[in-house]
């Protein structure tokens, strides 16, 4: 397992052997149906299955919307071409308001540092002075 790890971005293969031995125990429990590698050119994408059922609430239309696009992986980690299908609007809008906003919170500094692309541009850190 630890040979799969590949950084895009600098070509390197090299991960903290802490996070490799959390991956092999992921990787043992769960099966990989798709891989895909994200680029600025890759265009949208979407899994699943459109069958108006929300995979999270249980709710089928007409009873909920299936009107937006909702990400399979946060837009906030730079995901702008993978979708998903089967959230329901409802869904969709309750974690992008509770779970996605914490977590964007939570990793803007990594992603400053790293270059990953928000919504609108890369984000900037303003260094003040005491």
């Amino acid at each position: 397992m630890k040979n799969w790890f590949y950084n895009h971005t600098d070509g390197s293969t090299n991960m903290d052997a802490n996070a490799l031995a959390a991956i092999d125990v992921i990787d043992s429990q769960y099966k990989v149906i798709a891989a895909h590698l994200i680029t600025e050119e890759s265009r949208k994408f979407t899994i699943g299955i459109n069958n108006d059922s929300c995979r999270f609430c249980g709710k089928n239309a007409p009873e909920v919307t299936f009107k937006q696009d909702a990400h399979a992986l946060p837009n906030c980690i730079g995901n702008n071409v993978l979708f998903g299908y089967n959230e329901c609007d409802q869904c969709n809008n309750k974690f992008g308001r509770l779970l996605e906003t914490h977590f964007a919170n939570f990793m803007h500094l990594d992603h400053t540092i790293h270059g990953v692309r928000g919504k609108k541009a890369f984000l900037n850190i303003r260094w003040t002075t005491p």
